[in-house]
């Protein structure tokens, strides 16, 4: 079965491990993968199967922060959503530290991304 990204969310952590969290829909399942790579090595993924009402509260989030609308600075940035809306098309953005704070809903998405996060692995933090 072909499964599609929703959401892919990348971040470094303090001991230079990029994690990409990545929402997927596979037919009616959805999934979360964390992907964790270290010097261009994968050393770690996971797998969560997540519920309906998890995505649905994910993109109504998205939605509330005016996802489309807010300001993209790359200079800054802690970490980078992308939402597909299609299978290669995608809107990115980069959220700096100030905007994940002042936004309450793309703190959020942020929170519920991380919880995914293995908890051996340093989490950024955005407080």
């Amino acid at each position: 079965m072909a499964k599609h990204k929703l959401i892919s969310f990348y971040l470094e952590t303090v001991d230079k491990i990029v994690i990409t969290i990545t929402l997927l829909k596979e037919a009616t399942r959805y999934n979360i993968r964390c992907e964790y790579v270290q010097a261009e090595d994968k050393i770690k993924e996971t797998n969560h199967e997540v519920k309906r009402s998890f995505v649905y509260q994910l993109f109504c989030d998205l939605e509330n922060a005016d996802f489309e609308e807010l300001e993209d600075d790359e200079n800054n940035a802690l970490a980078c959503l992308r939402v597909y809306y299609g299978d290669h098309d995608y809107l990115e953005r980069h959220l700096t530290k100030e905007l994940i704070n002042n936004a309450k809903e793309m703190k959020n998405v942020v929170n519920s991304l991380l919880e995914y996060v293995d908890n051996s692995i340093d989490k950024v933090s955005f407080n």
